[in-house]
């Protein structure tokens, strides 16, 4: 038989942990999130942070799938809530976002050239889903 105590920790720790001291306590986390973050290179500040809605769960700590920049300025991205994200590069500024219907995990995009447009594909769940670019004009 054990007692269980329950105390709030004065510093942010994350997710909940047991801590076996003598008795037994669970320390309670703070709220988390994801966040993709732009970092300027030459100063080590940040330019922009987008945040996530979802945290990690305790069975799969992934948060997005994996980023992809273009040379044109973009950043492409998913979430656990099975979002798929374009970012402006420079600014952050989300250009648009479509859901999936299930989680976009692990690897980043791909792009690729067909009949003259940019596509931009990305697996979610167990299903994958491609993007046309708008056509460059001319």
């Amino acid at each position: 038989c054990a007692t269980w105590e329950a105390i709030k920790p004065t510093t942010p720790i994350g997710l909940g942990v047991r801590v076996p001291s003598g008795g037994r306590r669970l320390v309670e986390g703070y709220p988390q999130f994801g966040a993709l973050r732009a970092i300027d290179p030459a100063t080590g500040q940040r330019r922009w942070e987008h945040r996530y809605k979802s945290y990690p769960s305790t069975v799969n700590l992934d948060l997005t799938g994996g980023l992809m920049s273009t040379a044109s300025g973009l950043v492409f991205t998913g979430d656990n809530e099975g979002y798929f994200y374009a970012f402006e590069a420079t600014s952050g500024k989300e250009l648009w976002r479509f859901q999936t219907g299930a989680p976009v995990w692990g690897s980043a995009a791909v792009t690729y050239m067909l009949d003259g447009r940019q596509w931009v594909l990305t697996a979610a769940g167990l299903t994958f889903t491609a993007f046309a670019l708008p056509a460059a004009p001319r």
